[in-house]
């Protein structure tokens, strides 16, 4: 894809997102204001906890208000103010979280009267090693507290993505309009794709690591040396420095490291940092 094809890309990508928020936020506006007027009628919440048992997977489906995931002395989900259809249950090893009523919701507590946002905390045994999390987000805020998995994958909305202490053998993720901010983290084979929002890894990274870059930004601290990295970068429109300096076009360099990172730069800046 040549610089010009880029361009048009990304400006596409970004004049979608605008316009769908834009028509999005309108409509939103309108049912309910309209809805409240004539109806007044408030969203059904209530409260939630259950342990759960023979669980090998997490599959979260949140949307709204704040998700949290971590260590606690076994498989449990408590939730406040949430939605009656809120659901979590154990499926073939899977624990699915999900609220279906997520339009109703988004519609009362952004636009009615009420002021609280629904809290959800899912604790995992300390000693627990998934074979796969799945973390689908909207409009809501999510924190990943030392967690360890097979397989991690995140689609980010236009929240925040906060995770530390994270441990994966392969990991997919897409940074969507928000932030998404990972420190301590120990991954192998990454493939992470920036959107609209910022991205902010620090740990430890292994393997092959595909690193895709729209409009958003890409921060990148490494721990481990430089000649252990084989680069392989297309600078594309916005600044890419490695370890402070200014690369362009495209770049490749130590073929033979045992590890790999492809930088596909968009419009947005990209800083990468080694350190021992």
């Amino acid at each position: 894809m040549n610089t010009f094809q880029k361009v048009i890309k990304y400006a596409a990508i970004g004049f979608a997102i605008f316009l769908t928020v834009t028509i999005l936020s309108g409509i939103i506006g309108v049912f309910s204001g309209v809805a409240y007027i004539f109806s007044g009628e408030e969203v059904s919440t209530v409260e939630y906890s259950k342990d759960f048992n023979n669980v090998e997977r997490l599959n979260i489906n949140h949307k709204v208000g704040k998700l949290n995931v971590r260590p606690g002395s076994g498989f449990k989900v408590e939730a406040s103010n949430v939605s009656d259809r809120f659901r979590a249950e154990v499926v073939n090893g899977t624990l699915i979280i999900d609220e279906p009523d997520f339009m109703r919701r988004f519609l009362w507590f952004n636009f009615g009267t009420s002021r609280e946002k629904s809290v959800i905390t899912v604790y995992v045994p300390e000693d627990f090693q998934a074979k796969r999390i799945e973390i689908d987000s909207g409009a809501g805020n999510v924190n990943l507290e030392n967690l360890t998995t097979d397989y991690l994958k995140i689609n980010a909305g236009v929240g925040e993505i906060y995770g530390k202490n994270l441990t994966a053998m392969r990991v997919d993720a897409d940074g969507g309009v928000g932030e998404m901010k990972l420190l301590d983290v120990n991954f192998t084979d990454v493939d992470f794709s920036s959107g609209v929002g910022s991205i902010d890894i620090e740990g430890m990274i292994f393997g092959k690591a595909d690193f895709e870059c729209g409009i958003g930004s890409v921060r990148i601290s490494l721990k481990g040396a430089r000649d252990d990295y084989a680069l392989k970068v297309n600078a594309g429109l916005g600044n890419v420095r490695i370890n402070g300096d200014k690369v362009s076009g495209e770049y490749r360099d130590n073929f033979k490291a045992d590890n790999t990172i492809s930088i596909e730069g968009g419009i947005g800046d990209v800083n990468i940092t080694f350190k021992r």
